[in-house]
């Protein structure tokens, strides 16, 4: 899955599946990500701010010029 500036602000995406996608300015402020599966999913730009992804996998995740202020449990 690809997806490319869409607005999932405040949805709560607990436990949904994000492997393999590409998220391009997709903007995630205080959504839950909680459970959510983010393995090998690439991230660029937008934001996660206050998100909250407890519990998601998150191997392989990796960020681009994304804002991960106060996310919890804190983010690389």
């Amino acid at each position: 899955m690809d997806l490319e500036n869409v607005d999932l602000s405040v949805s709560n995406l607990a436990s949904a599946n994000f492997t393999g996608a590409t998220l391009k300015n997709v903007q995630f402020i205080k959504s839950n990500l909680d459970y959510a599966v983010l393995t090998n999913t690439k991230v660029i730009g937008g934001s996660w701010f206050r998100a909250t992804c407890i519990d998601a996998q998150v191997e392989g995740l990796t960020f681009s010029g994304t804002n991960l202020e106060r996310t919890f449990p804190q983010l690389p």
